[in-house]
């Protein structure tokens, strides 16, 4: 069942009563109200999309029930509350996006048993509170979007354990600590996207390690130190953004390994030496 009207008001209840339903996509319509707990009568879905509604209230902890879920999309609605625990229930998910809401609270440790997980959106809420080091179990993630909220602490080192993933954007929250050495494991990254934090340290030549990254984002933190030679392995590097940091030395000129990149070295950069870089 999926949408093409622009449907409204509350999700009708006999919809919960369609206990052979697999395929149940309502995304895009003008849906409103709560999404019941009923919904746990449907345990043969495998695809539910929802986005992109008026749909508000917590997701209920029934949700957990549909074991045999792959895609669960609730992105672009009014959900509050927090991630309920009972959602690392489900073992066949693929595609998780719950993006664009209200959520608070943590991001639930039981999100480690969902090792089947491909692609996570959690972007866009007020999720507070550590990255779980269980994500260093997703071994098959090759999205993970966590940025805009307001999570802290440091990034785990556990994510380096991630070495499918090709897009991890953490961006515009409030972590702290040093960038892991082990995102240098990370050799699918395509995007790596670390900015508007409180990360310190210095930046781990490990990054050189990331010969498919296109763009690395790294402003608006508190990093120091020089910019490691390293960086100018990444010939497909296309984007580089340091600006708003507390760099110091020489610009390497291994960084005009990369062409015609765009670099972004401005702001708070002003105790870096210039050298000489061609990029052609």
């Amino acid at each position: 069942m999926s949408n093409n009207v622009n449907l409204y008001g509350d999700i009708p209840l006999d919809l919960y009563k369609l206990f052979k339903l697999t395929y149940l996509d309502l995304g895009g319509n003008r849906f409103s109200g709560f999404l019941s707990p009923t919904i746990a009568n449907l345990s043969n879905l495998s695809f539910l999309r929802l986005s992109a509604n008026q749909l508000s209230g917590t997701i209920p902890k029934e949700i957990g029930l549909l074991t045999g879920l792959h895609d669960f999309k609730i992105a672009i609605n009014h959900f509050n509350g927090s991630i309920p625990q009972e959602i690392g229930m489900m073992k066949s998910l693929r595609d998780l996006g719950l993006d664009t809401n209200d959520l608070t609270g943590l991001i639930p440790a039981s999100i480690g048993n969902l090792t089947n997980l491909a692609e996570i959106y959690l972007f866009g809420n007020n999720l507070s509170g550590h990255i779980p080091p269980e994500i260093g179990n997703m071994v098959n993630w090759r999205i993970l979007l966590l940025y805009g909220n307001q999570l802290s602490g440091h990034i785990p080192q556990e994510i380096g354990n991630l070495g499918k993933l090709t897009n991890l954007q953490l961006s515009r929250n409030q972590l702290s600590g040093n960038i892991p050495r082990a995102m240098g494991n990370l050799s699918n990254l395509e995007e790596l996207d670390l900015g508007a934090n409180n990360l310190s340290g210095s930046i781990p030549s490990s990054l050189g390690n990331l010969t498919y990254i296109d763009a690395i984002y790294l402003y608006g933190n508190i990093l120091h130190g020089h910019i490691p030679t390293e960086i100018g392995n990444l010939g497909r590097l296309s984007i580089l953004q340091l600006s708003g940091n507390q760099l110091s030395g020489n610009i390497p000129r291994e960084i005009g390994n990369l062409g015609r990149s765009h670099l972004c070295f401005y702001r708070k950069l002003d105790q870096l030496k210039k050298a000489s870089i061609d990029l052609h």
